[in-house]
């Protein structure tokens, strides 16, 4: 699968080729009665990708909107016809803060 990259407008943990690949696809969805939760799908053209930290936090920013401080929860590497892909699941860390806070 050959792999450019065009202006790319998504960084995570301040880089636009994180785990050694390109972001091909974000879906970021916000909760209200729980913690919004992004996933974000990398591929390259060798299918090899470098392993995301779990439960550490990671800074992702798309387009001009303001730097979100995301956890990843989980990740999946999956192998397809159109190529390898590596996606990374992310939740917002307003539950690390929500529990410890009382908000009156």
């Amino acid at each position: 699968m050959a792999i450019t990259t065009a202006d790319n407008k998504v960084s995570v943990g301040g880089s636009s080729s994180p785990f050694g690949g390109c972001v091909v696809s974000l879906s970021y969805n916000i909760a209200f009665d729980g913690p919004s939760s992004m996933s974000v799908t990398i591929a390259n053209e060798t299918g090899e990708y470098g392993t995301p930290a779990l439960g550490e936090s990671s800074t992702i920013q798309f387009g001009s909107q303001e730097a979100i401080k995301m956890i990843a929860t989980s990740f999946r590497k999956t192998k397809g016809s159109g190529g390898r892909t590596l996606t990374v699941s992310y939740d917002d860390m307003s539950m690390d803060y929500l529990d410890k806070t009382l908000v009156l």
